[in-house]
């Protein structure tokens, strides 16, 4: 995906600016006018600029910088405090040169008379559209102070979700850590020092050794093309994802996985259903929502189900009907959407929709962590085990000749 920067023309004829990924300029102007957007200027960008902003944007540390800034705005609105007095006390109060400078450019663009929403999509990229949308929907109903408090609570809710899961998956990374560095200092230690004697008797090993010292062998030979393979490990997978046809054989993949697959689904239900029932509780209209969703779903799979059910929706159906014609969305989570459409009560299910499949996440990990710890500990064992009796069988062997 490329990122393109863009000036376009709302149908209420505001001027706005932003950020948008596409595969090529054409499919931009193409997604902007699904937006109802006119695009003025849509020209490549230098995923190099704002290079601070982003790097605080990547991962827990932005959501959390995120989180903040928005529940304190929120606070401070409700308070009473104008827009422009509210950024300005905000801006006081930051300690962080990046968050500081960003709110400051938040202010200038506010008190030359742009309202949030397009301050914050101006911001090089530092808001999500989902974000951006939020705000806007906000500023339309005049409940700019609810909308970031709702927006407070969703980034909060994400956070804790994302805390839970890399909370649940340390002790498996630390366990194989460790195993895989008793396992190197085995090797390239201990495992080298039995071969000269091996070599002066001259006697014939077994297979098993011959294996376990080779290995060792070949880990203090070529040791670099192991680290030169960890290295270039994520840039490998982030050129093969970078091809969008790759990215979707890939995405379909992982949703058809055992276990592993259903976990997947969840993640992405739960995406779907809270980001749609937030923009919905916000006053956003379904359609636009979907519109707004279907950018941030992580799995290309999915985001085209998303897009079809778009189509559908906007031929007059419902959203029930076209969620279960994809096929891709738990028979649950159709059913309860459906009961949401019959009490005029979407948004709110929607939010229950994702706490089930949130809790659902939570647990599939702790499953899975529940199998997997002991396997990791059986599989470290078996293979040091493997290492030691292969030299033992060795070592044996050299007494029965010496004798």
């Amino acid at each position: 995906m490329t990122l393109f920067s863009y000036e376009a023309v709302d149908r209420a004829g505001a001027s706005l600016a932003g950020e948008i990924e596409a595969d090529s300029a054409e499919l931009a102007v193409s997604r902007l006018q699904e937006r109802g957007l006119y695009p003025v200027s849509v020209e490549k960008r230098s995923r190099s600029a704002g290079r601070t902003l982003k790097l605080q944007r990547a991962g827990l540390t932005w959501r959390k910088e995120t989180e903040f800034l928005t529940a304190q705005l929120a606070t401070l609105l409700d308070a009473g405090l104008a827009l422009d007095d509210a950024l300005g006390a905000l801006e006081r109060m930051q300690r962080k040169p990046a968050l500081k400078h960003l709110v400051q450019q938040l202010l200038s663009e506010v008190q030359a008379g742009r309202p949030l929403s397009e301050a914050l999509a101006r911001s090089e990229g530092a808001f999500s559209p989902f974000y951006i949308n939020m705000v806007k929907a906000g500023e339309a109903s005049g409940t700019l102070s609810e909308a970031l408090a709702r927006l407070a609570a969703y980034l909060e809710r994400s956070r804790e979700v994302i805390n839970g899961i890399l909370s649940a998956l340390a002790y498996p990374a630390v366990l194989v850590v460790v195993a895989g560095a008793s396992l190197l200092v085995l090797l390239t230690f201990v495992v080298p020092r039995f071969k000269p004697l091996f070599d002066d008797l001259g006697a014939t090993l077994p297979w098993s050794t011959t294996v376990v010292i080779s290995v060792a062998e070949g880990l203090q030979n070529y040791w670099w093309l192991g680290v030169l393979g960890i290295v270039g490990l994520p840039f490998a997978v982030r050129h093969w994802l970078s091809d969008a046809a790759r990215k979707r054989r890939t995405d379909a993949l992982l949703l058809r996985l055992p276990i592993l697959g259903a976990l997947f689904l969840s993640v992405e239900t739960a995406r779907f259903s809270r980001s749609i029932g937030i923009l919905l509780s916000n006053g956003v209209p379904l359609l636009s929502a979907l519109k707004i969703v279907q950018d941030s779903m992580g799995n290309l799979v999915m985001r085209e189900a998303v897009g079809v059910i778009e189509s559908s929706l906007s031929q007059g159906r419902g959203l029930a009907q076209p969620m279960a014609a994809s096929e891709r969305f738990p028979d649950l989570a159709v059913q309860l959407v459906r009961v949401g459409e019959e009490s005029g009560a979407l948004g709110a299910m929607l939010s229950k929709i994702a706490d089930i499949y949130e809790q659902d996440v939570e647990r599939g990990i702790k499953r899975l962590l529940t199998i997997l710890e002991p396997v990791l500990i059986l599989l470290m064992g078996v293979v040091v085990g493997g290492i030691i009796v292969s030299i033992l069988l060795a070592v044996l062997g050299l007494n029965e000749i010496v004798a």
